[in-house]
């Protein structure tokens, strides 16, 4: 049961992946992949394929989630008594959700009880279906009525649909009509919140590839930050101490997280540890060519700047500023944003991620941004 039960908890995750591949025109469901013998694997896949399946009749496309879910259940109808729990409630569903849509077959399943509550939930939507293929409206609506709105089990724009068409069903066309108009809203908002999500994976992908270029750039392991990818204090020191026996002149930035701790205890430290992260991969994609970016401990940064005058240190600060509050921070942690700085030519306000009811640099005491490099000429 902890097995299904954690199956059950990825059920959402692998359909939004899906669904923002199909969106997003960049991904194709592959027939044969149903067939992988490993529980895990068949049942993630399952997920993902009832789920985009479905998607395709939420945005209009019938014909396809009708040829999707028959597929499905021709390549498991011969291993049918293999499937585990979760992996029958998939498969019930498709059935079922295929007879709504008047497609019957002759794959009977039975009903599984006692089992996670988002499974259970997809099978309150199965009897809503059945319902429905039963030509009784009324009592699809009924049961709509008696489940909450936002049953996500396979998407949220699932129940109001099913709601549509048992709506068109009893011949109340017009009351149809505008619900499906809630089906287009819904399954609008979902799409917009995938690519986000989608951009956002893609944009942080691009940090941490060019953080471990730099890496490499700058020597083994000893001398890394195993959580951003950056040169550590150590590797400074040493770029410090070559840049002292050359007579380099360069300007150092020290860059901290103030009000950091707030982020950690608000949202947990892992959600911290990809702010640092995320702050890491600005810096790297900011600064020039040559110049050196290290994290120095807990939440300081420090870069250094090799040749540089203070007007352009103070021009490269600037760009980090900028680069930092372009940065989308409620994808990191839900509920968090950027807060503009400070008005003003002396300001030193960099804006990151807030958390909690609106402030202004004039009203919170923590501040809860970056401070702008303090440089400094070496």
């Amino acid at each position: 049961m902890a097995k299904e039960r954690d199956l059950a908890a990825e059920w959402v995750t692998f359909r939004d992946l899906n669904c923002a591949g199909r969106s997003a025109g960049t991904l194709r469901l592959a027939d044969r992949v149903i067939a992988e013998s490993d529980d895990t694997g068949r049942t993630a896949r399952m997920i993902t394929y009832v789920g985009a399946a479905v998607h395709l009749d939420q945005r209009g496309d019938t014909p396809g989630c009708v040829n999707d879910l028959t597929a499905l259940a021709a390549y498991t109808r011969p291993i049918t008594d293999d499937l585990t729990v979760s992996q029958r409630v998939l498969l019930r569903y498709a059935v079922k959700r295929l007879a709504a849509l008047g497609h019957h077959l002759d794959l009977d399943l039975p009903h599984d009880d006692g089992i996670d509550p988002i499974l259970a939930d997809v099978n309150t939507l199965a009897d809503v279906c059945d319902a429905i293929a039963d030509q009784q409206p009324d009592k699809a609506i009924a049961q709509l009525d008696d489940i909450p709105e936002a049953i996500d089990a396979v998407g949220l724009a699932e129940p109001v649909r099913l709601r549509s068409i048992a709506l068109s069903q009893r011949g109340d066309h017009a009351a149809a009509l505008a619900v499906e108009r809630d089906v287009l809203r819904v399954v609008t908002a979902e799409e917009e919140q995938l690519r986000s999500l989608l951009a956002s994976g893609m944009s942080a992908r691009l940090d941490q590839d060019r953080l471990r270029r730099i890496a490499a750039h700058f020597a083994c392991q000893a001398t890394t930050d195993p959580l951003t990818g950056l040169p550590n204090r150590r590797k400074m020191e040493r770029f410090t101490e070559t840049l002292a026996r050359r007579r380099t002149a360069a300007a150092v930035g020290v860059l901290d997280l103030d009000g950091f701790k707030s982020v950690n205890d608000t949202h947990g430290h892992d959600t911290g540890d990809v702010v640092l992260q995320r702050f890491a991969g600005v810096l790297a994609r900011t600064v020039r060519h040559g110049d050196f970016v290290a994290r120095h401990g807990g939440d300081e940064f420090v870069a250094v700047l090799p040749r540089t005058t203070m007007a352009e240190a103070a021009e490269i600060g600037e760009r980090i500023r900028a680069a930092v509050a372009a940065e989308d921070w409620s994808t990191v942690a839900p509920g968090t944003r950027s807060e503009p700085p400070s008005a003003g030519p002396t300001s030193t306000a960099t804006p990151l991620p807030l958390s909690g009811p609106p402030t202004t640099p004039s009203t919170t005491r923590s501040g809860r941004v970056a401070r702008s490099p303090r440089s400094r000429t070496a």
